[in-house]
This record gives C-alpha cells, structure tokens and sequence, in this order.
C-alpha cells in the first residue's frame, strides 16, 4: 500500500484569546479550541484543526483582542467575534458574531489591523480607515464619538503603508517613512514625556528609516 504524504504550507497561525487558534493555509481558514468561547473561531470545540466555513478564497488574517479580520482574495474584508465596541464595522449591535460577516461591500481593502477594542484597515489606494472605539480619538476621524459602528475615513491622505493599534491609541506608517499617532495621550505612549491626545493623526517622528509598525512597542 502507498502512503501520500500531503505537504501543507503555512501561512498564518494566530494564538488567540480563550486557547483558541486560528490557522490560514493554501487559502483555507481552521480553527480549533480546548475550551472558552467556541463560536470565537466559528467552529464547534475541538482540539485539532477544523476548516471554518467552505471558502477557499482566503488571502490574509489578523487577530486583536476577541475578534478577527479576514480579507479574501478578491478584496472583500470580513470579521467575526467580539462586537461590543462596533469593533467589527457592520453596522448593528450585536455582543457576539460566530462566523464570518462581510465588513460593508467594498473589495478594494489591502490591509486590515486589528486592536483590543478597535479596527483599522488600509485601501488599495492607500486611504486609512477605522471603526469600533472612540472615546480617547483612537480612531483618528476628528472627533471624540464614542463609537463608529461602520468605516470611517481618517483625514484625505493616501499614503498610508501601515498602522499598529492598542486599547486607546493607534499609531502608524506612511510610505514616506514617517510616523503618526492619535488617541490617549500618545506623545507619552511614544516616549517623548508629554502628555498630549489627540483625535487626528499628528507626526510622531520624522526620520525614520525602513522601520514597521511590527518593531514598534506598543506599551
């Protein structure tokens, strides 16, 4: 008798909140669980992997807090779990969604990035989004909204390269290397020593040089 052998290559894994797991191959999505909230991953608890839904059109994830953003290869962005801040973006209140929700109809979004409580996602044209909470100006709209339950634009720009959130500040890279920030008191977050907040995008830094929002400590 032969024996294939099936190589998988790996894409993702996210160890996620609740001792769950999220695992992104050859476009697949699985997800496994020894125990907490089973729906957080959209299967049922198991201890081994288990494909999430039928789609085979899965491009990129990412994982903040209790919840999860997806984009699939033709640019559309989903997201489930956690909902209780609006993290999500669909529009409704709803504490808890088990499997994959599209985030409005547009398919043009190229990278989504996911805090504790909020989102933010960049579009192919390089324009910044965010939704979820507000309260500090972690989003970056201009005002100090308690909640944005769908995307909203941050400023005109449209050179956004990458962003990296945390419970109440954002901060991010433009393609030109430099380095902004809003929410609570994100001079003080930086390391500067001053205590500013801020509900738009303000230049951090403008010197840096081939860094990405990964080598940034978030504290």
């Amino acid at each position: 008798m032969k024996v294939k052998i099936m190589k998988i290559k790996l894409i993702v894994l996210l160890f996620l909140a609740v001792n769950s797991q999220l695992l992104l191959s050859q476009n697949y999505l699985y997800g496994w669980s020894t125990e907490g909230d089973d729906a957080f991953i959209g299967t049922e608890q198991r201890n081994y992997p288990q494909q999430i839904g039928a789609d085979s059109d899965w491009k990129s994830l990412k994982a903040g807090g209790k919840n999860v953003a997806a984009i699939k290869t033709d640019g559309s962005l989903w997201m489930w779990g956690s909902n209780n801040n609006y993290q999500m973006g669909i529009g409704y209140d709803i504490e808890f969604q088990p499997i994959p929700v599209q985030v409005g109809t547009s398919t043009d979004w190229e990278n989504v990035f996911c805090g504790e409580t909020h989102t933010a996602a960049i579009r192919n044209d390089g324009s910044l989004w965010a939704w979820g909470y507000n309260s500090k100006g972690q989003l970056g709209i201009g005002t100090w909204s308690y909640q944005e339950s769908v995307p909203v634009r941050v400023g005109l720009e449209n050179n956004w390269a990458s962003i990296t959130n945390a419970s109440d500040f954002t901060v991010g890279l433009k393609k030109d290397s430099s380095l902004w920030g809003r929410g609570n008191e994100v001079y003080d977050k930086y390391g500067t020593g001053q205590l500013i907040s801020s509900n738009v995008p303000i230049l951090l830094d403008s010197t840096l040089n081939k860094i990405s929002t990964a080598q940034i400590i978030v504290k």
